[in-house]
């Protein structure tokens, strides 16, 4: 059974893209749960002025605002086109009920599950919570579809 992507990093998805563990089609289906608001994913260089001022032929430098310098030699263009496929495909996903971003709010279990039941996917199971008293995690979300063998690939 072909297992649809789950993202709930934007930073594992930038970098799983940039590395091609995973392809760009592999977008079209996918569910987009990300921990980050909407327009920290719109816009990540905006607090980057390394990124703003880079030429686009150069390295980027590393910049703890924007995941796209993260990657080693990513240069400024590579750094866009990533972007921007990754933008396209979550525009996609928003108009078709794919996606769900925080607001102040942080994620939660049940905004997850919401969203997998619009897409006719079972919901996460209940676990036990771990003893720290995280509510929710991206390994939680890793555990919980592995205990219910959704049909899921999670990204984080």
């Amino acid at each position: 059974m072909k297992k649809r992507l789950l993202c709930v990093s934007w930073t594992s998805l930038i970098t799983v893209l940039y590395k091609g563990a995973i392809r760009p089609e592999q977008l079209d289906d996918a569910i987009f749960y990300f921990g980050c608001k909407l327009q920290h994913v719109k816009t990540p260089w905006e607090l980057d002025e390394n990124y703003l001022t880079t030429e686009a032929d150069d390295e980027l430098p590393h910049s703890p605002s924007n995941e796209l310098t993260w990657q080693n030699g990513i240069t400024r263009r590579e750094a866009d086109e990533l972007h921007s496929t990754v933008w396209e495909a979550l525009k996609k996903a928003m108009d078709e009920g794919r996606a769900a971003f925080r607001c102040d709010e942080p994620n939660s279990y049940k905004g997850l599950n919401g969203l997998l039941e619009l897409q006719g996917i079972q919901p996460l199971p209940e676990m036990r919570e771990d003893f720290s008293g995280e509510s929710y995690s991206y390994p939680g979300v890793r555990e919980r579809v592995k205990k219910g063998d959704l049909p899921l690939q999670v990204i984080f």
